[in-house]
This record gives C-alpha cells, sequence and structure tokens, in this order.
C-alpha cells in the first residue's frame, strides 16, 4: 500500500463536499458541516482501502474527481435489473457517507461459502432456523452464535450445488425458512457433477431440472444467481479438457426461466489443491492470462446471445474483457431492491473476504469442522480432503 496521510473531509447539508473543488459552484450560505476523519492514499484509492467512509467518499472523488456524494455513489457491480428502473438504483446516503455500514440494519446471512450445508448438513441448518440461532465454529475454532430471529435478518443467501432437501423440504427445511422476508440462491453448476474432478456433486442433467422450482421459491428470477464457477482445465490422454463448452447448455435453460445473471471465475490452484491433484495423478493445467481473456469472450459471447448478464468473481482482470463486470455475489443494494419491502441492507465492503472480492458484510453460518463431501479437487475449503 502506498504511503497515506490523515484528511478532514467536510460535507455540507446538500450533500456537496467541502471546501469545492476546482471548477465547483461556491454556494453563497456558508456551509453546515458534518465531518468525517478518513485515511486518505496518496493516489486515488484503491481496493486496499480499508475505511468505509474512506472508500466511499475518496473513491467517489480523490479530491479532482468530483461528483456530488448524494448523487449516487457508484455500484459495487452494476444492477441485473434494466437500466433507469426505480428497483435498479439504490441510495448509499445513509450506509457510506459517515461510515455506519452495518448499524441498525438487519443482518445478511450467509448459508455457506464454507460449506454445502443444504445438500450435506440440512437437519443442522434447519435446527439451526428452527431455533433462530446458529452455534457457529470459525477458521480458528472458537465458536460463537448467530441471531437468526427473522427480525435481525435482512436476506437468507443459500448457496449450494444441489438444492433436493429445501426442494423436497427435508427436515422441514423450506417451512422453515419460509419465515424470513427474502431469500437468494447462488446455484453452482459446472457440468462436472459425477465426474472425478467433482465426483460427489450432483449430475448436470439432474442439477438443471432444479431450477424451475429454484425460482419458484425465490419469488422472482432475479433472486436467483447461476455460478459457472469454476472453469477447470486439464490434459488427459494428451488432450486438453475443459468444462467451458457446457455453459452453451446451461446459458439457455437459465435464461428460460428469467435468471439474469451468471457468476464465473478460473479455477485457482491453491498449494493445498495442487497436492491433491498430484497424490490423485490429475494433471490440471493453469492456462495464461491470455488464453483466459479468450476463454471468457467466448462465454460472454455465449452470454449475451441468452441475455444474461455476466460477472466474474474475485478474478478482476477479467474485466478487460467488455461485458464482464467484477462481482458482488453478495451485494446490499441489489438485496435491497429486490426485498419485498425495500428493506436497507450494509452496503460496505466485507472485509473478511479476498481482495479482489467485492461482496458487501454478511454472517457465514458454516463451519469448516462440517465438511463438504463433495471432494471437488480444486477445493480451498474442506482441509480433509
Amino acid at each position: 500500500m502506498g504511503s497515506q496521510s490523515v484528511s478532514l473531509i467536510s460535507i455540507d447539508t446538500g450533500g456537496r463536499l467541502w471546501p469545492p473543488g476546482p471548477g465547483e459552484p461556491v454556494p453563497s450560505a456558508p456551509p453546515v458541516k458534518a465531518r468525517v476523519w478518513v485515511r486518505q492514499p496518496a493516489r486515488f484509492p484503491s481496493e486496499e482501502t480499508r475505511s468505509d467512509s474512506s472508500f466511499a467518499l475518496l473513491s467517489l472523488r480523490s479530491r479532482n474527481r468530483a461528483r456530488s456524494v448524494f448523487d449516487g455513489l457508484p455500484r459495487p457491480t452494476p444492477s441485473p435489473l434494466p437500466p433507469g428502473s426505480k428497483a435498479a438504483s439504490c441510495a448509499y446516503r445513509e450506509d457510506h457517507v459517515f461510515g455506519h455500514a452495518s448499524r441498525n440494519k438487519k443482518k445478511v446471512i450467509s448459508a455457506s461459502r464454507r460449506t454445502d450445508l443444504v445438500a450435506f448438513f440440512p437437519d443442522w441448518l434447519a435446527s439451526a432456523v428452527k431455533k433462530e440461532k446458529a452455534l457457529v465454529y470459525g477458521p480458528s475454532g472458537r465458536a460463537y452464535a448467530v441471531d437468526l430471529r427473522p427480525r435481525s435478518v435482512h436476506t437468507f443467501v443459500l448457496w449450494s450445488k444441489n438444492f433436493e432437501n429445501l426442494i423436497k423440504n427435508r427436515h422441514k427445511l423450506r417451512d422453515y425458512l419460509a419465515k424470513y422476508d427474502q431469500l437468494y440462491f447462488h446455484f453452482t453448476i459446472t457440468g462436472l457433477g459425477g465426474s472425478f474432478i467433482e465426483p460427489g456433486v450432483l449430475l448436470p442433467e439432474m442439477a438443471l431440472a432444479q431450477l424451475e422450482t429454484l425460482v419458484e421459491m425465490a419469488g422472482r428470477p432475479e433472486r436467483v444467481s447461476l455460478r459457472f464457477d469454476p472453469v477447470v482445465f486439464w490434459e488427459e490422454r494428451g488432450r486438453r479438457l475443459t468444462n467451458l463448452t457446457f455453459f452453451e447448455s446451461l446459458a439457455p435453460r437459465a435464461a428460460s426461466l428469467g435468471i439474469k445473471t451468471v457468476r464465473f471465475s478460473f479455477a485457482q490452484w491453491y498449494a493445498k489443491a495442487k497436492r491433491r491433484a498430484a497424490r490423485r495423478g490429475f494433471r490440471y493445467v493453469d492456462p495464461p492470462a491470455e488464453d483466459k481473456l479468450e476463454a471468457a469472450r467466448r462465454l460472454v459471447g455465449i452470454a449475451r446471445e441468452h441475455g444474461l448478464s455476466f460477472f466474474s468473481c474475485s478474478q478482476d482482470f477479467l474485466a478487460e474483457v467488455p461485458g464482464i463486470r467484477p462481482s458482488s455475489c453478495i451485494d446490499g443494494c441489489l438485496l435491497r431492491t429486490l426485498h419485498p419491502s425495500a428493506e436497507p441492507a450494509s452496503q460496505g465492503k466485507d472485509k473478511s473476504q479476498r481482495r479482489e472480492c467485492r461482496c458487501t458484510e454478511s454472517v457465514d453460518i458454516g463451519s469448516y469442522i462440517q465438511s463438504c463431501p463433495h471432494c471437488c479437487l480444486y477445493c480451498y475449503a474442506n482441509p480433509r480432503l
């Protein structure tokens, strides 16, 4: 990170930064100021900026690139909803201008990035939702309780590669979740289910068959996001293979149900995943950036044919491709616009995630001790594989 200084930026009641920037009109009446201390990087702030107020104010304008704070801050990702629609806009004022990203707001619950609770731990999830409290073991092994009372939960975000337990209401999971205002679904379908790469994952056609019911449960298709994640390359019998071509089948099925968004990334081979691949004789290929960009262009072309918005998850270099935007997989602004009562959700960056992750704040109720039996070769989360 570059050198930093601490500056005092003031905001008048009309929503203008004070003092005015070059070329901006000077108001005739003295401003009434609200003062906010922020840590200001020496250069235009990047993702490395950690202060909510600093990110909100300085990424909007670094004293030389100005827009009024209340003209509307840039969204973490553009809305998948129609441009110009009332639901596509989101007021950031109350969340960010004074740096209170989550104060007095309901929480977004994530279930879960760490493991597939719906597919393999539906009894635990149903019990936690029924009791309205989850006991979670974090990465350090420390246990903490999470409040799941509906009055405390803005949106329940469910991540899975198999929603069958929810769809069939096993352990009354579907009934118990019905008390929450909003459910949002991340459904991962890579086309590799049942292969040696994803041995415990549902076969692709069986997964695709769940989409229609999931959209019905969500209440509107915008509350379902498909994850074509990750794209994998490997060598087998002298040939380079990939799941890239499966997107040609996935895209039209999603579009036919009104689903608007697809998120994707290329497999990132962490050290433990590399060791796992070596033990199993899997010859993965991590192509150079140029090859990945070319593959991304192919995917974008297919997405455009079917009216899908395409987002890259924690791989910002892919945004070089026209039609790809960095993803906020949990997006407080979008969740607000989709909420039945348009209740605000936190729009502060989730600092517990990777640097290039643009997700807003949420509370994950999965525990790493709940080992996922999908056994995906590329998995970064399961320490027991």
